[in-house]
């Protein structure tokens, strides 16, 4: 068993990991590839996967990419009902910001395998890896302009220069953007680095949608807007409104599609 790793809901027994194979990835990637070989005649239980994900951080990508392909084609052979109610797990668990499980990199190496076995539904499935493969931690954020209600045009590069930029895409009818609007608002930790200069906010929403209050109810010290150019279309992964992205002082990707907490924790609150 992986160090500091216990089945708890799992009904499967797991395999004996060999006594030869020490090193905590190597060991995953054995999990992984075995963790079906005792599985009866019967269909995986959400509690079963639940435990399978939960190995799949510890794991090399290539442990990952493996195991993947063997659920896949276990599932495969247990009929479109089974191949229907997994896909639609898989992306709740592995993509859903609330998640305890999310993680991209096991998304990605599922869809893979669901796209090469023709799964039903591979469109959609090929559209979220895309959106899980776009504008990845780490890399350059593209840069895109906004015009704010003043009528001056904005680029993103210009307005987080030098300081790390909090980027949020929003919806002026999103009930959800509103709350979450509140809470940054509102955090008197991220007030403080907004004030102090060490922060940018950058609040976007996209063209079309609702352009007349597109900056009503935002905190005039943000720098907020409505994008020139659809940035979800092609440069940004915007799974659902509100979405946050927290960029760095060079620009760079430090949260991707984030929750409130993960911003407050990576900002030091």
């Amino acid at each position: 068993m992986l160090a500091g790793w216990e089945a708890t809901s799992q009904t499967l027994p797991l395999p004996a990991i060999p006594a030869h194979i020490t090193a905590p990835a190597d060991r995953a990637d054995y999990l992984l590839e075995h963790f079906w070989d005792s599985l009866p005649a019967r269909d995986v239980t959400e509690e079963e996967l639940s435990e399978f994900l939960s190995v799949f951080p510890h794991a090399s990508a290539e442990g990952r990419r493996r195991g993947a392909e063997l659920f896949v084609a276990l599932v495969g052979g247990q009929g479109e009902e089974s191949v229907l109610r997994m896909a639609g797990l898989l992306e709740g668990y592995l993509l859903d910001r609330q998640s305890p499980v999310r993680d991209d990199a096991a998304y990605v190496a599922f869809a893979d395998a669901m796209i090469a076995a023709h799964w039903p539904g591979k469109e959609s499935t090929a559209y979220l890896r895309d959106m899980v493969m776009r504008v990845p931690v780490g890399s350059e954020a593209p840069d895109f302009s906004i015009r704010t209600a003043e009528g001056a045009v904005v680029s993103l590069r210009d307005a987080g220069a030098g300081r790390r930029t909090v980027l949020l895409f929003h919806s002026p009818g999103c009930e959800d953007c509103h709350r979450l609007i509140e809470r940054i608002g509102g955090d008197s930790r991220l007030s403080a680095l907004v004030d102090s200069g060490k922060i940018e906010v950058v609040a976007v929403s996209l063209p079309g949608d609702d352009e007349e209050h597109a900056t009503e109810g935002l905190p005039a010290e943000w720098i907020a807007g409505v994008a020139l150019e659809d940035v979800g279309e092609e440069l940004y992964s915007i799974p659902a409104f509100p979405t946050l992205y927290l960029l760095s002082p060079e620009g760079r990707v430090e949260l991707k599609d984030a929750t409130f907490g993960e911003l407050v924790s990576m900002l030091g609150g």
